[in-house]
């Protein structure tokens, strides 16, 4: 720096000792000033390339310099791109509800990443669930016993039932909209739900016409094995209908064939 001014500072300062101080002042700040823009200027390109970075492939948070991980703006770029980045994030923000919000909105099962005061936060759970039904596994047990949760799980992802609080595994409304989405969920209703549902009976040669799921389906018995045997169709009340048989053209329920078309909805 002395060399610097050496070379800045006039004749006139160099022969006037007074009016010399006061120049080289004015020329240090000049010079402290512009290495200090410059200086800002740097840091802010690498502020914008690790924002486009993180904006990319969120996972590359878990890389970086902690006074980077602890920039908000950066945090919620990361997990906007990759949820589960939550995971690699200060805990200061696994507990900030518009982080995790923002996480489970792109990844649901990142809210295994949030605090437990956050899983147990209805808002952060049905917005995790609206994304993946399975996430019903990470929230409170309070909230698996949470009708609006639940029919928000299964209507997502109907295997979820297996989750859910045992009282709402014996849920019609819930377990119906379960197996609207997968018809294997009804494996997981509770036992004393199974044992309930009615029976009907097709003979060979019956048909029975059922509205089910916002579909209409047709259920015909192709051909009985033996003639004393009967077809049975496991159905819920108001034509509600339960079967664990996969809508395929050619299907085995108990011991006959029963053919299955499914109709225009």
């Amino acid at each position: 720096l002395k060399g610097l001014l050496a070379q800045q500072l006039s004749p006139r300062c160099l022969q006037d000792p007074g009016g010399g101080v006061v120049e080289a002042l004015a020329l240090s700040v000049s010079i402290n000033s512009w290495s200090l823009a410059s200086h800002l200027r740097m840091e802010r390109s690498r502020w914008d390339d690790t924002l486009a970075k993180v904006s990319k492939d969120g996972l590359m948070v878990k890389h970086l310099d902690e006074r980077y991980k602890r920039d908000k703006q950066i945090v919620l770029a990361a997990v906007s791109s990759a949820g589960q980045a939550l995971k690699y994030v200060p805990g200061e923000y696994q507990a900030d509800k518009a982080v995790v919000i923002a996480a489970v909105r792109q990844t649901g099962w990142a809210l295994i990443f949030a605090t437990p005061e956050l899983r147990a936060d209805r808002e952060v759970a049905l917005a995790a669930l609206t994304k993946d039904g399975s996430a019903l596994w990470y929230v409170s047990e309070q909230l698996k016993a949470d009708p609006e949760v639940v029919m928000t799980a299964v209507k997502q992802k109907g295997w979820a039932l297996m989750y859910a609080a045992n009282e709402l595994r014996g849920d019609r409304d819930i377990v119906y909209a379960a197996w609207c989405n997968d018809r294997k969920a009804l494996m997981y209703a509770s036992d004393s739900f199974r044992n309930s549902l009615p029976r009907f009976s097709l003979m060979s040669g019956d048909a029975l016409e059922i509205e089910a799921c916002g579909s209409k389906y047709l259920f015909q018995v192709k051909q009985q094995i033996e003639s004393q045997l009967q077809c049975r169709v496991d159905l819920v009340l108001e034509g509600r209908i339960f079967t664990e048989i996969e809508d395929r053209p050619l299907a085995v329920l108990g011991d006959c064939d029963v053919q299955i078309v499914k109709l225009q909805g």
